[in-house]
């Protein structure tokens, strides 16, 4: 996975990087794609983006869905559709 690449696309669909989870996200989703193996168990994977981050499971879960609400918070309009080349 390109991180730069998909932290462009999140900020072009109206994700902010300063919010916290924003770099929880990025893990999530650099750690779902690494082995194109099946997705792991949402606590397996929590708990490695915590490892990644220095916090708990539970922190990085709850990191995760700030930046996701407040995505949506801010974006009323979702779905957000990505771009062609993505």
């Amino acid at each position: 996975m390109n991180r730069e690449r998909v932290e462009k696309e999140l900020m072009r669909m109206g994700f902010h990087i300063g919010v916290a989870g924003f770099r929880c996200l990025i893990d999530a989703l650099d750690l779902i794609s690494e082995d194109k193996a099946p997705v792991p168990h949402m606590m397996e994977l929590y708990k490695a983006v915590g490892r990644r981050n220095g916090c708990s499971q539970s922190n990085a879960e709850r990191n995760i869905r700030y930046a996701i609400k407040t995505y949506y918070d801010r974006n009323p309009e979702y779905p957000v559709e990505l771009t062609p080349d993505f």
